[in-house]
């Protein structure tokens, strides 16, 4: 089977406007350009968690107020109420707001959950992410 001929790479490169590199098969880039790609990519992400925590609901999840609100919850209720549900215990760490609203605080709006099961509630979010489909 004959090989995907090799291209001019589109990205900038090290030093110059144009990268002077070939990419190479399935790849859209060369693999210097990669590595700057991703360290794009993670000065994005920096920048876009910077621009949300701004806002008044994030400003409020890093107060001393909310950190005595989620140590009460997880001490009332430390294990995972969606894994007791399904007969399962595992530790909670999170604390979820059930209607998304960071800013109320009821506690019949908070749910204990683990990792994996806040992820699970929040797959379809973006989360700084692509959704998933």
């Amino acid at each position: 089977m004959p090989y995907k001929p090799s291209r001019q790479c589109p990205g900038r490169g090290p030093n110059t406007n144009r990268c002077p590199n070939l990419a190479k098969g399935k790849d859209s880039y060369c693999l210097e350009c990669m590595e700057y790609l991703k360290h794009d990519l993670k000065k994005h992400r920096k920048a876009y968690d910077k621009e949300r925590d701004q806002t008044r609901e994030r400003k409020f999840i890093h107060s001393p107020r909310w950190r005595k609100i989620r140590l009460r919850k997880l001490a009332q209720d430390p294990l995972c109420e969606m894994c007791l549900e399904e007969g399962m215990e595992r530790m909670a760490c999170i604390v979820h707001h059930i209607d998304g609203n960071e800013l109320n605080n009821d506690p019949s709006n908070h749910l204990s959950t683990c990792f994996d099961c806040h992820l699970e509630i929040h797959k379809n979010d973006a989360f700084g992410r692509k959704k998933k489909e």
